[in-house]
């Protein structure tokens, strides 16, 4: 399986758009049943890794998350979370700048990370709920014609 993303705006934190974006898509996606081929299975999913990008500006004193594209534009490096919906870390990058403390990181981004990854995650299971619904409709309808 390949997901591919054609841009056509970058205001605003196109990494976590991408992310997102990515996991509505796998999601969503749905498999012919090798048994009944023609019923429709959803791809088995266990983990969503969610991305939280923070910005540092102004030296290093100002932390932004979710910056926008004049943020980006400013800021003096960036620092990507990746945690899945239990809180555990998939993936940390810190781009540019001078490093960031392990203290700061373990103390602040990441449970701030954990924080919003909690946010994100009931936004998707209810947009998720909404899309099955709407097919489960939609197939049952042209089912019976």
């Amino acid at each position: 399986m390949c997901i591919d993303l054609h841009i056509l705006d970058d205001r605003r934190n196109l990494v976590d758009a991408a992310n997102f974006v990515s996991l509505a898509s796998l999601l969503t996606f749905r498999i012919l049943d090798a048994p009944q081929a023609t019923d429709l299975s959803p791809l088995i999913v266990h983990y969503l890794p969610i991305e939280i990008t923070f910005a540092f500006i102004a030296d290093g004193n100002t932390l932004v998350i979710d910056p926008s594209h004049f943020k980006e534009a400013v800021m003096e490096r960036r620092m990507i979370a990746t945690l899945n919906a239990n809180g555990d870390i998939c993936f940390v990058q810190n781009d540019g700048g001078k490093c960031v403390t392990k203290s700061v990181v373990m103390l602040y981004l990441l449970i701030i990370a954990s924080v919003k990854v909690v946010d994100i995650m009931s936004i998707i299971k209810d947009a998720f709920e909404l899309n099955n619904s709407e097919r489960t409709t939609i197939y049952s309808f042209s089912r019976v014609l």
